[in-house]
C-alpha cells in the first residue's frame, strides 16, 4: 500500500484532503488516557488506550505497526512511528516526529517550529496554534531514578545515553556489551555524578551496561539502542 501524509489546519485545505480527514483541525477535545512522563521512554502496543499525551522531554514509540493512536505531543517531545492504520497527531512547537518512511495515513496537525522527518507528500502550512486537553507532566528526572543503582536513560536510546550510579562513591567503570558477550566500548563513571554517552557509534541492536567496581560487577542492564 503507497504511503500517504496528510499535514494539515487550515479550512481552506478542504478540498486537498480525503472527505475522511475534513473534520481535522488544529486543536482537539479528546481527553488523554495514557501519558508519557517527562524523562521517560514509552513503547506504545497496539492494546494502549485511543488518546496517548506525550510530555516535554518524553519519547514514544509506535513501531509495531498496530492500531490506531492519538498522539498530543507537548513542546521538546518526541514520537517514533511505523504504522498501518490512520493515526492522528497534534505538534505544539519544537516537537519531534519521525515516520520512518512506511506505509499508513498519518493527519498531521502541527505547529511553526514542530520537526517532521521521513514522509513524502505536499507540506501544508502550519497551525496558528495546536491545543489538546492539558495532562499532568509533573516529575522530574530525580523522581524517574531509582535511589540507588543504575540508571539509565531514555532507554531506548537514540543518540544520546543518560547514565547516573546511585551508590557507594567512587570510581566506577561501565562495560557496553553486545549479545554475544563482546564488549564493544568502555567508560569512567563517578558515583553519583551523571554522565553523557554518544550512541551514534553503535547499531541498532540490544546490549547490556555492566557496571564494574574494583574488578567486581555491582550491577548489569539491558540497553536498547533505536535509529
Amino acid at each position: 500500500m503507497k504511503k500517504q501524509l496528510l499535514i494539515f489546519c487550515l479550512p481552506l485545505l478542504g478540498l486537498l484532503i480525503p472527505e475522511t480527514a475534513r473534520t481535522q483541525s488544529c486543536s482537539t477535545t479528546t481527553t488523554p488516557q495514557m501519558t508519557v512522563m517527562s524523562g521517560l521512554t514509552a513503547n506504545i502496543m497496539s492494546t494502549d488506550p485511543f488518546t496517548i499525551h506525550i510530555c516535554t522531554n518524553a519519547i514514544a514509540y509506535d513501531t509495531l505497526g498496530g492500531g490506531s493512536h492519538e498522539y498530543h505531543m507537548e513542546p521538546g517531545s518526541a514520537l517514533y512511528i511505523r504504522l498501518n492504520n490512520t493515526t492522528f497527531v497534534y505538534m505544539q512547537q519544537s516537537a519531534y516526529l519521525d515516520h520512518f518512511n512506511d506505509n499508513g495515513t498519518l493527519m498531521i496537525s502541527y505547529e511553526a517550529g514542530a520537526t517532521i522527518v521521513n514522509h513524502s507528500g505536499p507540506m501544508f502550512p502550519p497551525c496558528p496554534s495546536v491545543t489538546f486537553p492539558p495532562a499532568t507532566c509533573l516529575m522530574s528526572i530525580d523522581d524517574l531514578v531509582s535511589k540507588t543503582g543504575l540508571n539509565l536513560y531514555p532507554n531506548p536510546a537514540v543518540n544520546e545515553l543518560h547514565l547516573l550510579y546511585k551508590g557507594s562513591s567512587g570510581e566506577l567503570k561501565a562495560e557496553i556489551t553486545d549479545l554475544l558477550g563482546r564488549v564493544v566500548d568502555v567508560l569512567t563513571l563517578e558515583a553519583n555524578k551523571p554522565a553523557t554517552y554518544s550512541t551514534a557509534k553503535l547499531q541498532e541492536a540490544v546490549y547490556f551496561v555492566t557496571v564494574k567496581k574494583d574488578g567486581q560487577i555491582v550491577e548489569k542492564k539491558k540497553l536498547m539502542v533505536v535509529r
